[in-house]
């Protein structure tokens, strides 16, 4: 079995560090062939012991590219993998003044790599478009947790009273739950409901904004959003970028019918299982929630939702061993 260390750099609990987690307890990998270590990646990585496989789980940047380039020399033989968790087609459209320097800093960094993943589809063929990296060293393994528990989740027909839909994230910009709270300025109290779930630099700032509208609840930081999305009858996720969305599945998992925009690899999680909006357009994001929240809709929106991540635990488990092997 080959030995593999995972390279990350956020010190905090979920999004990436959960992923690996539940890679971990998959029970695939002995403990002492998969590791996952939290680095400094400006400055030298020194490895405690040999390891086949390094997969730099952490996003490119130009005061990050001297240690790369330091530990593709210092450890020739290892494999050296590089996960794209971060950068986007519409993130570089939203936060990049110069997309010349940002291309070459993403070359130059991919190219140190055997392996680059994308962790969608969209993901991928941006990079296949911007020629940021040799189409032979790109794969792709849309990104996946272990769903069971949201599987789990019992779903029992619409109860009286308004439809609620759940939004989940970090309260950042980029997530767009400014977006849902204009909408739902617009949406009456008597038939819908908002929860917002997370914590962020933006909370105070989406606080203040729905502040005279009793029918969005901020319910902070979940360390299981499992319970929080079953008790919601639809999931809103109008991002303004998106290399995945790891919330968007888990909440199909969970049986719910999902309203996304369309940017980077949201529209490709909705197939069949919700709605596709344009981005930042709030009489859309309306009329969506209107035309999901039919019972009928609910109901066959959730079948197609649940199918549709049932064996994606399992693939992604299966492609990430083939790439490893």
């Amino acid at each position: 079995m080959k030995k593999t260390l995972n390279l990350v750099d956020d010190f905090q609990p979920g999004g990436i560090r959960s992923l690996l987690e539940d890679m971990s307890n998959a029970g695939i990998w002995p403990s002492d062939s998969w590791q996952v270590r939290t680095v400094n990646p400006c400055v030298p990585i020194r490895l405690d012991a040999p390891c086949d496989v390094i997969v730099v789980h952490y996003s490119m940047a130009w005061r990050k590219l001297t240690a790369l380039t330091a530990l593709r020399l210092s450890y020739p033989r290892a494999q050296l993998v590089i996960v794209e968790h971060h950068y986007t087609g519409s993130f570089e459209q939203h936060h990049v003044p110069n997309v010349r320097r940002f291309r070459q800093l993403l070359r130059l960094s991919y190219r140190l790599a055997d392996r680059v993943v994308a962790v969608s589809a969209a993901q991928a063929r941006w990079m296949r478009s911007a020629s940021l990296v040799d189409t032979a060293k790109l794969q792709t393994i849309p990104a996946c947790r272990d769903y069971s528990r949201f599987l789990a989740i019992p779903r029992v027909e619409k109860r009286d009273g308004p439809i609620v839909i759940g939004a989940l994230g970090r309260l950042v910009p980029a997530k767009g739950f400014d977006l849902l709270i204009w909408a739902f300025a617009r949406l009456p109290a008597e038939d819908f409901r908002l929860r917002i779930a997370g914590d962020g630099e933006q909370r105070d700032e989406l606080q203040a904004l729905a502040a005279d509208l009793e029918h969005v609840e901020f319910v902070g930081h979940l360390d299981d959003p499992a319970p929080f999305l079953a008790e919601c009858d639809v999931l809103a996720m109008p991002s303004r970028h998106e290399a995945f969305g790891l919330v968007c599945a888990e909440g199909k998992a969970a049986g719910l019918p999902v309203i996304v925009s369309d940017v980077d690899a949201l529209p490709e999680q909705a197939h069949d299982c919700g709605l596709v909006i344009e981005s930042e357009n709030i009489e859309a994001l309306c009329e969506a929630i209107v035309h999901v929240a039919r019972p009928s809709r609910l109901e066959r929106y959730s079948d197609r939702a649940r199918k549709s991540v049932v064996n994606a635990w399992s693939q992604y488990l299966t492609a990430w061993s083939d790439l490893l092997a």
